[in-house]
C-alpha cells in the first residue's frame, strides 16, 4: 500500500528512471514487487523460475493461430514467455495487418486468478511487455462451473500453468457400496 500520493508519485517516478528495455528487468521488478506484497505465498502465488517457463513454452512453440490460457496467471509470467516467443518467432504473422494486431492483442492470451491484486499486476505486466488487451480475469479455476457460467472446454488451445496451489476442489464422494 501506498501511504501518501507523495509516496506514488516518488515510486513511479524512481521506476520511470530505470531502463525497461530488457525484459528480464522488467521481470525483474516484478517479481520484486510480487515479493513485497503481503499476501504473496498465503494465496498459492509461487515464483515459477523463468528458464522453467522459457523451457516450457519453448517445448509446446506457440503459433499466431493458437488460444493461449493460464488458469492461475498470477503475474502473467507464462502469458509474457509466449507473447515474447510469438513476437520473436512469428513477428510478421501477427503484426501483417489491423486484423492480426488485434487477434494477438485482444483474443490470443487469457489468464485467470481469484487474486485480485495478481490480476493486477498481470495485466500491467502484458501491457508492459507490449500485449495492449489480454484476457485477464477472476477466475477460481478449481471451481466447479455453475450452469450460468461459460463452457471453456473447447476455447483453448494452449494450456501453460503451474498447478495452483491454493483453492479447493468440490468432490463428490461416493459410499463404497454405491462404487460396487
Amino acid at each position: 500500500m501506498m501511504p501518501t500520493p507523495r509516496v506514488l508519485a516518488n515510486v513511479v517516478d524512481q521506476l520511470d528512471a530505470i531502463d525497461m528495455a530488457d525484459r528480464d528487468t522488467k521481470g525483474d521488478l516484478y517479481e520484486y514487487m510480487l515479493g513485497k506484497i503481503a499476501s504473496a505465498g498465503q494465496n498459492g502465488q509461487f515464483r515459477t523460475p523463468r528458464h522453467i517457463i522459457q523451457l516450457m513454452v519453448e517445448m509446446l512453440a506457440p503459433t499466431p493461430k493458437d488460444v493461449i490460457c493460464d488458469p492461475a496467471c498470477e503475474t502473467a509470467g507464462f502469458l509474457i514467455a509466449a507473447s515474447e516467443y510469438l513476437m520473436d518467432h512469428h513477428s510478421k504473422v501477427i503484426y501483417k495487418d489491423a486484423e492480426s494486431r488485434q487477434r494477438f492483442n485482444e483474443h490470443t492470451f487469457h489468464g485467470y486468478d481469484f487474486d485480485s491484486t495478481m490480476l493486477r499486476i498481470g495485466s500491467m505486466n502484458m501491457l508492459l511487455h507490449g500485449v495492449e488487451n489480454p484476457d485477464i480475469r477472476y477466475k477460481d479455476s478449481l471451481a466447479e462451473p455453475d450452469e450460468a457460467s461459460d463452457d471453456d472446454e473447447e476455447t483453448y488451445s494452449l494450456i501453460l500453468a503451474n498447478p495452483p496451489f491454493a483453492g479447493s476442489l468440490g468432490c463428490k464422494m461416493m459410499s463404497p457400496s454405491a462404487a460396487e
